[in-house]
């Protein structure tokens, strides 16, 4: 075997970022490099790798496509208990296997086979994918919770408000083992009412977690706030901690979305909704065959279109709230409300205006206007 692997991907790689292997032969007959991607230990797809310009014995393999395609959200629909997760359908473990493909006389030659049944490869390491993106100055290991900036992959600051009735969750990421989390209910004051943590998750299975935090887990009436951390047990905190601020409405409107960093933030919106109702029939005459005529029995619907428009609006946003909320419009698949356990009703976001309040306090409001979607309509993100 001739083959080196000479590029590696991270260790943890985001998905929309290349996830690169670069490769080299030392055979003077070599024509071609394929690869076998597996994903989770199991054949996916085969892959040829790109002839790197101006040389004629490496090649490069970046398959963030094929991942983007393979990795969804996490959303959890039914959270019941405060737990710590593995991310399960946002995070995958990636290898390859490598093949020298000859030019001996004219004649290819290969022991690659179909389905990942070749044989004399060369196997990468295994390698970590999560479902997320990354702003040009960002890094990874600006978001592992053990590095010292232990940061959550949320952008919500102190004080977001969560309402008080609904679930919600945050994710994160990290290569260690032994994961809890733990919260703290506080009162108006700060004071303390209860201390709760997770059981131990031993190990994340491909680096991604979730915390899941269920509405019983803050459904105390004297609860205002609640502080969330990740711990390391009996060592020290492994995450800084957000504090969220319990809030009760008559009539609220939580909407959840997918920030780039794969992680799902939320906002409540707590103003009133407004509907619009529209209904485009369009109807064809049948003709009758019979000799005689009728108004109105020979009128049938051909097409039927109804759509739904739901506007929501902020109240004043801070700075920090505003460059949450524009992960909200950037987004790329459908936003989320949470109507009850185990459902949620999907929407895309059809436009967006924003308002200053405040010119000297940075004071901003938002609008958007929403309509009813599933997980094959969804927006641009613009």
């Amino acid at each position: 075997m001739a083959i080196s692997i000479i590029g590696a991907p991270l260790a943890i790689n985001p998905v929309y970022r290349s996830i690169n292997f670069r490769t080299s032969s030392n055979s003077g007959t070599i024509a071609g490099i394929r690869g076998d991607l597996y994903i989770n230990g199991t054949y996916s797809s085969t892959i040829d790798g790109i002839q790197e310009l101006g040389t004629t014995d490496t090649f490069n393999f970046d398959i963030r496509k094929i991942m983007q395609s393979q990795l969804v959200h996490e959303l959890r629909t039914n959270i019941t208990s405060f737990a710590v997760t593995s991310a399960i359908t946002s995070a995958a473990a990636i290898k390859i296997r490598f093949y020298e493909v000859l030019l001996t006389s004219g004649v290819l030659t290969t022991t690659w086979a179909a389905a990942g049944a070749g044989t004399s490869y060369l196997e990468s390491s295994t390698y970590d994918c999560v479902n997320m993106a990354q702003q040009p100055l960002e890094t990874l290991t600006d978001y592992t919770v053990d590095d010292p900036t232990k940061l959550l992959l949320t952008t919500g600051g102190d004080n977001a408000k969560i309402p008080r009735g609904i679930p919600f969750q945050i994710g994160f990421i990290g290569e260690d083992i032994n994961w809890v989390a733990n919260i703290i209910e506080r009162d108006i004051n700060l004071t303390s009412i209860s201390n709760t943590s997770t059981s131990i998750l031993s190990a994340l299975t491909y680096s991604k977690g979730v915390i899941e935090i269920p509405a019983s887990a803050f459904s105390n009436v004297n609860t205002a706030f609640i502080d969330i951390k990740l711990l390391r047990p009996a060592v020290a905190d492994r995450s800084i901690t957000h504090r969220f601020k319990v809030v009760d409405y008559c009539d609220n409107f939580t909407l959840f979305w997918e920030n780039h960093f794969g992680a799902f933030d939320h906002y409540d919106f707590s103003t009133k909704v407004i509907e619009n109702v529209n209904t485009k029939n369009q109807t064809m005459e049948k003709p009758l065959l019979n000799g005689f005529s009728s108004e109105d029995s020979g009128l049938i619907t051909i097409e039927s279109q109804a759509t739904t428009k739901i506007r929501v609006q902020t109240g004043s946003l801070s700075q920090v709230d505003l460059t949450k909320l524009k992960d909200l419009i950037r987004n790329h698949s459908v936003v989320y409300k949470w109507n009850a356990a185990g459902q949620f009703l999907r929407y895309i976001i059809k436009s967006h205006s924003t308002k200053v309040s405040d010119n000297d306090a940075l004071i901003n409001n938002l609008s958007f206007v929403l309509q009813p979607s599933n997980d094959h309509i969804t927006q641009k993100g613009s």
